[in-house]
């Protein structure tokens, strides 16, 4: 729903028409990404309540590796890009 107004948002804040397609380009990839970090800090916040702080510790040290691991793959072997 709010990626159809990605393209307004950016107008809005005075992108130059240089710098809109990538704005709205990563607008769009941010949104999606949204519920996602969404649900990642509700259970955060729930093993931390739980008095549990090494869980989302190591998931984080995972989260961290597989970025390590698929951003050289997705952007210079596969030739995707950066958003």
């Amino acid at each position: 729903f709010l990626s159809l107004y990605t393209r307004s948002v950016v107008t809005f804040f005075g992108a130059s028409e240089t710098v809109a397609p990538y704005a709205v380009k990563y607008l769009r990839a941010r949104i999606s990404a949204a519920p996602s970090y969404l649900a990642i800090m509700v259970l955060q916040g729930a093993f931390r309540g739980h008095q549990d702080t090494r869980t989302p510790f190591f998931i984080g040290i995972l989260a961290n590796c597989v970025n390590l691991t698929l951003y050289p793959i997705l952007t210079l072997a596969l030739r995707m890009g950066v958003v």
